[in-house]
């Protein structure tokens, strides 16, 4: 049986071991599991796109995602994955051969780099060691190297879930702001999970969808765009067509999406934004760093290490312990328990797992998680006291 699951885990063909779990706990960084009013929302019937019911609901969306990015700027909506809008990010604010900056701290910051050298701009990288977020001083380093040569954007990850790591937005956008570029930034994970200050921390353009911190399923792509940012999209010449982000604005004027977007989901997005603002963004930021203080307290008083340095709060990134690898111990703890967990990414494939603790997502999943991974870790001779992860999580949840 065991050898059937572990097989599974890269196929996805999980239905036959689902059924014998009363709840699948998607303990990943994306998809994440989505609210029963969420669900329930997206059951509603599908209104047209282009009726006055469907314009008041986008605009109520506009309105929470304003909210949630914490800016005055423009909200755009596309059917689209996260990585879609960090395309349509480089199609819209850049010409060929413009000269960026791309922070590389994951394999979302390799991306990126990808993303760019594909639109034909002049790529400048800044690498970082895989589990460090990067230093703020090196990013005013590298654009006081490039004076006379003008960078025209500076590309960052907010929360890197290959890694498990955070870079500090806010201090690298007091350096940004002193120059003349743009600073885009990849929220995909860290929106609604992490503190995130849009207009306050200077940030030109944020990107962001729907199925990590906002509870949905995928299918949604956000981007938040300023002033200055739209100002450069006057100037850029690279071709777009699906992803006009100038379209889109002039649409949601009237409160219209350019192309049919994906009804239902918008509905869950609804529903979810209504569920944070409730909560309180502030309330939901806090939460998500105390689950993830409780999974770490846990994760290492089970004798076992965490590969990031400067953690994030909606994901934690552990070292496989030694003769294990990801892929047997993720099986294991999905057929005994029905909790996905997911592998590394890039170079990190097989050597850690990853536990994603974002968006509808509670302290008695936390504990779930933990005790599974008590048993199965005792199940392969890892030695640790045991009982001890529990007993961690449970003093920092109470604190």
């Amino acid at each position: 049986m065991l050898e059937m699951v572990i097989d599974d885990l890269d196929n996805e063909n999980l239905y036959e071991i689902e059924l014998n779990h009363p709840k699948h706990r998607l303990m990943a960084p994306g998809p994440t599991m989505v609210p029963e009013r969420v669900k329930m929302a997206m059951l509603r019937s599908i209104r047209h796109h282009r009726s006055q019911y469907f314009a008041g609901l986008l605009e109520q969306v506009r309105d929470g995602l304003r909210e949630i990015f914490r800016t005055d700027g423009d909200i755009l909506i596309f059917t689209s994955s996260g990585t879609g809008m960090l395309e349509a990010a480089v199609q819209n604010f850049f010409s060929e051969g413009d000269r960026v900056l791309v922070v590389n701290t994951g394999h979302f910051g390799d991306r990126w780099v990808r993303i760019c050298q594909a639109y034909g701009l002049t790529v400048r990288v800044l690498e970082v060691e895989w589990g460090r977020a990067v230093n703020p001083k090196l990013i005013e380093q590298r654009l006081s190297e490039e004076v006379g040569r003008e960078i025209k954007g500076v590309f960052v990850t907010h929360t890197e879930t290959s890694t498990g790591i955070e870079n500090d937005i806010e201090e690298i956008g007091k350096i940004v702001r002193e120059t003349d570029a743009l600073f885009l930034v990849d929220t995909v994970s860290g929106l609604a999970t992490s503190r995130y200050q849009m207009d306050e921390w200077g940030v030109d353009v944020s990107l962001s969808a729907s199925q990590k911190g906002l509870m949905c399923p995928p299918g949604l792509g956000f981007a938040a765009v300023s002033e200055k940012a739209w100002m450069a999209n006057r100037r850029a010449t690279l071709p777009r067509f699906y992803f006009d982000l100038a379209s889109a604005k002039d649409g949601m004027a009237d409160f219209k999406t350019p192309w049919t977007p994906a009804i239902s989901i918008i509905y869950g997005v609804h529903e979810a934004i209504k569920m944070i603002l409730s909560e309180g963004l502030e309330n939901v930021w806090e939460r998500h760093n105390k689950l993830a203080m409780a999974m770490r307290a846990g994760i290492t008083a089970m004798n076992l290490t965490l590969f990031s340095i400067n953690h994030a709060p909606n994901v934690t990134v552990v070292n496989c312990p030694d003769g294990v690898t990801s892929k047997e111990l993720r099986g294991k703890i999905l057929e005994r328990f029905g909790i996905y967990l997911a592998d590394g990414q890039g170079r990190l494939k097989d050597r850690v797992f990853r536990i994603g603790h974002m968006g509808y997502v509670d302290k008695l999943d936390v504990i779930a998680t933990l005790g599974a991974l008590e048993v199965v870790l005792k199940d392969f001779g890892h030695i640790f006291d045991e009982g001890a992860g529990l007993r961690e999580a449970l003093d920092v949840i109470r604190g």
